[in-house]
């Protein structure tokens, strides 16, 4: 509400297309999508992205963070083709105005990865997030709360195919989440990695069996990913849930 106010107030006293307005329309459009309003998150978002795109430029990277959350939001959606495409245009952009190795472009590739995971490209995931993991690591350095979605979606992606790895990687963003808040959907893919790594590397039973368990909650919760609660059952995971 005191956004909706603000950004009446703006609209007012602004040209329509002032880069003030922008960052409100963003503000705006992010809280709308994670409290479940996504027809007014999407509507704000896109004209977010708009003004920064005429006004910034496609380089900047203020317009690339509005393209990442516009791109997290079609996810939420269910358009995850069409986010892994607004996400390789953004990283193109991006990574031509400011260098490859610039920080921000692990987070962009962290959503591509992402987005590409739902889209159920496992390979292209892997690649956007192995590329987001390289920006982020440090030598000497441990994880930091930015990094979650970096290593849990690319636990995600490699579960199947390298468990062990994956389960090294969801562990540390287990660390993570340890001390920062998760999502309801970062909850649903970091307890169902855990539990199949676990499980196909012969690991805990009952570590398992318990991330299942509270995996299957999450999944219900967020009313999507009924493939994962079938693989969950597949591997007798979940016999033992109250």
């Amino acid at each position: 509400e005191v956004l909706e106010r603000g950004l009446t107030i703006q609209r007012a006293r602004l040209a329509p297309d002032h880069v003030e307005a922008m960052y409100s329309l963003a503000s705006l459009g992010n809280v709308e999508h994670y409290s479940g309003r996504t027809a007014d998150a999407e509507a704000h978002l896109r004209e977010a992205m708009r003004i920064a795109e005429a006004r910034l430029g496609g380089g900047h990277v203020h317009t690339a963070i509005i393209r990442q959350n516009y791109a997290e939001l079609l996810v939420t959606l269910e358009r995850a083709m069409e986010a892994a495409a607004l996400l390789r245009r953004a990283r193109a952009e991006l990574s031509a105005a400011v260098g490859a190795s610039h920080p921000h472009l692990a987070a962009v590739d962290a959503a591509l990865g992402l987005a590409e995971l739902a889209a159920g490209g496992t390979i292209a995931a892997e690649a956007a997030l192995r590329r987001s993991l390289a920006l982020r690591e440090r030598p000497g350095e441990g994880d930091d709360e930015n990094a979650f979605d970096t290593l849990a979606g690319l636990a995600a992606a490699l579960v199947e195919r390298a468990p062990a790895e994956a389960l090294g990687l969801a562990e540390r963003a287990e660390a993570i989440g340890r001390a920062a808040p998760l999502t309801t959907a970062q909850q649903a893919m970091l307890r169902y990695t855990l539990a199949v790594a676990l499980a196909r590397t012969g690991g805990d039973r009952p570590r398992a069996q318990a991330a299942a368990c509270a995996a299957d909650t999450t999944l219900t919760q967020a009313g999507r990913d009924p493939e994962r609660r079938k693989r969950l059952r597949a591997l007798g995971l979940l016999a033992r849930c109250p």
